[in-house]
């Protein structure tokens, strides 16, 4: 799990959403729920975390113990698949039927996994404490290269500042 945000930087899909009747001009604190242990790397996972505090610092809302306006929680996982080559004239890796005479003289040639393709997600939430329901979600997902595991750091401090670039929504 140390690579999970490693490609996000690379075809990067960030989305928000919040709750068009939640008036986001009252929240001024927040404090973070009991968060589950993170599958994720602990330095990574602390740099999320700090990465948060800073983003909702800069948008003006004050980290405090008790009583705060917002709760916040992220939450982040990786889904690997299997990928195979494509030139396989054995349709093995397909589990098709291989054509006729396709491996009768020269014998069919091994299936030859790549990499897996993993597909990393980080989701953050703020819940308003009082009504306790969800009023704000930012996602990115994307998939992640392993080639590039030195630029993890990089990439979660490009992500976060992108899903609170409009945080707090425009009011109507």
């Amino acid at each position: 799990m140390l690579i999970l945000f490693a490609g996000l930087a690379f075809a990067q899909k960030i989305k928000t959403g919040y709750d068009k009747s939640a008036d986001f001009s009252g929240f001024k604190t927040y404090a973070w729920t009991q968060q589950q242990p993170s599958p994720i790397q602990p330095l990574v996972a602390t740099l999320i975390v700090a990465d948060i505090d800073h983003e909702l610092a800069a948008k003006g809302l004050r980290k405090v113990e008790k009583d705060p306006d917002v709760l916040v929680s992220y939450y982040a996982g990786g889904d690997a698949q299997s990928a195979f080559a494509q030139t396989d004239p054995g349709n093995l890796s397909t589990g098709g039927i291989p054509t006729p005479n396709a491996t009768m003289w020269t014998g069919s040639l091994p299936a030859t996994a790549l990499p897996p393709v993993v597909k990393g997600t980080l989701i953050i939430d703020l819940a308003d404490a009082r009504k306790q329901r969800l009023v704000w979600r930012g996602s990115g997902e994307a998939k992640l290269d392993y080639e590039k595991r030195s630029k993890i750091y990089d990439t979660v401090n490009k992500v976060i500042p992108e899903m609170f670039k409009d945080y707090p929504p425009a009011t109507k």
